[in-house]
């Protein structure tokens, strides 16, 4: 996870999952809604920040994809 302080005024998620790491279309997409859906439910807790989540590999869990983002709001400052 990348994290970078912007002059937006809101927080800011981009999401990284290529092919070679996550083989299947389907798989993408789920963990994609995952970390959506986590940083839609954490946005107003997270101050002016640009995150990029980069997934480097294909075992990766909902749970996984929450602690993340749970991590970045806890360290917020």
């Amino acid at each position: 996870m990348i994290t970078l302080r912007n002059d937006a005024g809101l927080a800011r998620l981009g999401l990284v999952i290529p092919k070679r790491s996550v083989r299947h279309a389907v798989h993408r997409n789920v963990i994609r809604r995952w970390a959506r859906e986590a940083f839609r439910q954490r946005q107003h807790c997270l101050p002016m920040t640009d995150i990029v989540l980069r997934v480097h590999s294909g075992a990766i869990t909902h749970a996984d994809v929450d602690a993340a983002l749970a991590l970045l709001v806890e360290t917020a400052p």
